[in-house]
């Protein structure tokens, strides 16, 4: 792979992988392995189908649009103001938690390393905002070479964090986990959240630009930067549950309600492999996760704003103003309001990586643009799965909302 396809392909797998990851076995926990495997691996598939869906739209229009602008080329302004609507509620709650989650982060691991000294939530606040101006102060290029450098030591900590881990497990504990996947009240909760843990189609458009237009060199950079996700968030799940479910059964049972807390799994793993870098390196991996993607969702308000404003404002600093003041101001006001927002990241995902894209196409499909880019695009009964699988993820988040178990 090139250079660019390479620095394309990070920046997809940086704004994908989130601290969510951690997270993930306290939903998953209760599908077990073999359950948990293969909805992330359909759920990924699904993802990877519809960020081709992204590519093809954006490749036939000729130019790098937000999902309004691409709604507005191919449908129409009502297409336009959904596409708007959804991708500015979305950018802007997951920038918000970024900025608040990463600072509690940092706040947290420097208080543990300090030597007695207090620091209270503002440093880490402003060191957190500082450290995503001065990477989205550049150009594309400079916040790709910013992001790969992050994305490869974020990496290569999760690499030593799970093989820490793994030391004393064999592949007989695997096949042993119990699990409650019959009860369809755990996958009502994980679907959601697997869902929105592949959510990397806000930052297509950019990637059409950076990648000037290459069909083949794009396709390589959605289908490997989604990949890298997947293997670490599997990983990661068989790596936690196993030695969880050796160590440490009664939380493990704990686990299974999915009701168990970041916090509590962390102390967990601490107490079960006896190792003290443990929780330092995971603030390390949560912190440089938050990190990339609030990178990548950073870029995605940027291009927003790139082609929504008159020339005359079109300058970096007031754009980062448009971009951080924001979720900064409200968050600090109301901050239960991004907290409750991306409990909906799923359902307003649903309509940015899903539902209007394949509208999107349907109409495309019947304008006077004869190339077609990716043939499995065109493909009815791959859009109709690809839309059910949304359908799917809708009624689980309403179910999670209405009837919360």
């Amino acid at each position: 792979m090139s250079s660019k396809t390479i620095g394309a392909a990070c920046l997809v797998a940086g704004t994908t992988i989130g601290a969510g990851m951690l997270a993930l076995p306290l939903t998953i926990s209760a599908l077990g392995l073999i359950g948990g495997t293969a909805a992330m691996v359909i759920i990924w598939f699904v993802m990877y189908l519809a960020g081709l869906y992204g590519l093809e739209l954006n490749l036939r229009a000729g130019k790098g649009m937000t999902l309004g602008g691409l709604g507005q080329f191919f449908s129409g302004s009502v297409a336009k103001i959904i596409g708007d609507a959804s991708l500015l509620i979305l950018t802007y709650a997951l920038m918000a938690a970024y900025l608040f989650g990463g600072a509690s982060v940092l706040e947290t691991f420097l208080n543990q390393h300090s030597m007695g000294q207090i620091f209270d939530y503002c440093p880490s606040f402003s060191i957190m905002t500082a450290l995503i101006i001065l990477i989205l102060m550049g150009n594309l290029r400079w916040v790709d070479h910013h992001n790969r450098v992050l994305f490869i030591v974020m990496l290569g900590a999760i690499i030593v964090l799970m093989a820490g881990l793994s030391e004393e497990l064999r592949i007989t504990h695997f096949v042993s986990i119990v699990s409650n996947w019959q009860q369809y009240t755990v996958w009502q909760i994980a679907i959601p959240v697997i869902f929105t843990s592949f959510g990397y189609h806000i930052i297509q458009n950019m990637m059409v630009v950076y990648c000037e237009y290459d069909a083949i060199a794009l396709k390589k950079a959605f289908f490997w930067g989604s990949l890298i996700p997947l293997v670490a968030y599997v990983s990661w799940v068989f790596v936690t549950l196993s030695i969880l479910y050796i160590k440490s059964p009664e939380f493990y049972q704990v686990l299974l309600t999915q009701k168990a807390e970041l916090g509590q799994l962390m102390q967990a793993l601490n107490q079960a492999t006896g190792f003290s870098w443990l929780q330092p390196l995971s603030w390390v991996v949560g912190l440089l996760a938050i990190l990339t993607s609030a990178i990548g969702v950073g870029l995605a308000i940027i291009s927003f704003w790139d082609q929504h404003l008159p020339p005359s404002l079109i300058n970096r600093p007031f754009i980062l103003l448009l971009t951080l003041v924001p979720p900064l101001l409200v968050g600090m006001l109301i901050p239960d309001v991004f907290i409750r927002a991306l409990g909906f990241a799923g359902l307003i995902l649903t309509i940015i990586a899903i539902f209007l894209p394949i509208y999107l196409l349907g109409k495309a499909d019947k304008m006077p643009i004869k190339k077609v880019f990716y043939q499995c695009t065109t493909y009815k009964s791959l859009r109709i799965f690809v839309f059910a699988v949304g359908i799917i993820v809708v009624l689980c988040e309403l179910g999670n909302v209405f009837y919360p178990v």
